[in-house]
């Protein structure tokens, strides 16, 4: 449960990742693999990922489908939420 709730906060932030992380990361790695401005979204998500993988490995919790769904609940979050309001004020 403690690694689906961090994958559910690792996909939120995803998109925060952008600048502080990722764009840096794709500037360095320039001179060898050359990653498009629109690329740099997923790069967030799988360095995102990777630290929750990572935070499952060390503590020896979780499971790979909590993790999944963590992650795509929490980068979706906001979409999902307005589409469920708009769901139910249909209704």
């Amino acid at each position: 449960m403690v690694a689906f709730l961090l994958a559910l906060v690792a996909g939120f932030v995803t998109p925060a990742l952008d600048g502080a992380i990722s764009r840096p990361l794709a500037r360095s790695l320039s001179r060898v693999i050359a990653i498009e401005d629109r690329e740099l979204r997923l790069v967030s998500f799988l360095i995102a990922l990777l630290a929750v993988g990572l935070f499952c490995a060390i503590f020896d919790t979780g499971s790979v489908l909590g993790v999944a769904s963590g992650m795509i609940l929490g980068y979706f979050a906001l979409r999902l939420s307005t589409a469920l309001r708009a769901a139910l004020d249909r209704r």
